[in-house]
């Protein structure tokens, strides 16, 4: 019901952020990332992406495995989520994955310092400080 509701306003007002947002973030909850792709892909020429959608577009680039479009847009979406738990949480686990430890450890450190109380991602912090 409120995909077809997030589609049709789209389809209505394609320039709305608003509502690109909303069927965005939907198809993201809902591991949709191709279709997700296919919404968010020929905006980028545009070059009107917040932050918000280059993280979603990050998380659905990860998904499709096109981790250089991926890292592009965490590093996008970090001028304004710096201070966001859980996009700094997604980009590190995501830089980590790829063996890029100064990344995730950057990530890691800001992560740690708004959610300090979290052991699972201190201990990949310290982790990493043994190598």
């Amino acid at each position: 019901m409120a995909l077809e509701y997030f589609q049709k306003g789209h389809e209505i007002a394609p320039d709305d952020v608003e509502l690109l947002n909303l069927l965005s973030d939907w198809y993201v909850e809902h591991e949709r990332y191709d279709d997700n792709l296919k919404l968010l892909e020929p905006l980028e020429a545009d070059h009107v992406f917040d932050a918000h959608l280059a993280y979603n577009l990050a998380l659905s680039y990860q998904d499709a495995g096109n981790y250089k479009a991926a890292a592009h847009h965490y590093e996008l979406a970090n001028h304004e989520l710096n201070d966001n738990p859980e996009f700094l949480k997604h980009a590190a686990l995501f830089y980590r994955e790829n063996g890029r430890v100064k990344e995730e450890r950057t990530y890691l450190k800001r992560y740690l310092e708004l959610v300090p109380n979290d052991l699972e991602m201190a201990s990949l912090y310290d982790e990493e400080q043994d190598y």
